[in-house]
């Protein structure tokens, strides 16, 4: 392979700083308890540190910002995910989870994969396949 462009060594930088900023103060608080690292294992979430290396990335002009959100960023994969995101907590909010699992066990057993594929089914009206198949893979 050819060698890395300063680009490419910069980014790769940022990227293993990022890895580190998250992995690092978690198994020091694993190792040595202590309240520092407490709080950087509990507050310096994968979004946050995310976003840090996107904000380095820009400072250091690694990229053009416009031309990577609108041409590299799947959208809709993100829009899907955030969206089940906001199902998953309106379905806890209203019970459907309870019931649900009150629900499934009193199911004989071979109706439980057509009551699943069903639900899959419906959910493929309001929400992309991208998100309804991988619940049917695992059928």
């Amino acid at each position: 392979p050819e060698p890395l462009t300063p680009v490419q060594k910069k980014t790769v930088a940022i990227i293993v700083c990022m890895i580190a900023l998250q992995l690092i103060p978690l198994i020091l608080n694993t190792v040595a308890p202590n309240k520092v690292f407490a709080w950087m294992s509990s507050n310096l979430s994968i979004t946050v540190t995310s976003i840090v290396g996107i904000v380095l990335m820009g400072l250091f002009k690694l990229g053009d910002i416009k031309e990577v959100f609108g041409k590299h960023v799947n959208w809709d994969i993100i829009f899907t995910i955030v969206g089940m995101g906001m199902y998953c907590a309106l379905s806890t909010g209203l019970g459907v989870d309870k019931a649900l699992a009150e629900w499934l066990p009193s199911l004989p057993p071979v109706v439980i994969a057509p009551a699943v594929v069903l639900v899959g089914a419906a959910l493929s009206f309001v929400v992309s396949a991208s998100a309804v198949l991988p619940m049917l893979y695992s059928l």
